[in-house]
């Protein structure tokens, strides 16, 4: 995998590690269109325990994350 070659890790915006510019430069811009176009709310579900409800649709999690999830009992799941 490495060749045998000394590589340097490189520290970019939002904790990225990676061994060369280009892969920090892209992985950088990816994160930024996926919190720009809410793509993680797809893979993300809550369970909320106070009402006893389980939200799976994206424009409703990313509701209740704005608004709910300092709350006790909201549970943010990943889908897996």
């Amino acid at each position: 995998m490495w060749k045998k070659d000394n590589k340097v890790w490189l520290q970019w915006e939002d904790n990225i590690l990676a061994t060369d510019v280009f892969e920090g430069v892209f992985l950088a811009a990816f994160l930024q269109h996926v919190k720009q176009q809410r793509l993680y709310t797809f893979q993300l579900e809550i369970i909320d325990l106070q009402r006893y409800k389980i939200l799976t649709k994206p424009k409703i999690v990313y509701q209740a994350i704005r608004e709910r999830a300092k709350e006790p009992f909201v549970f943010i799941f990943g889908k897996n």
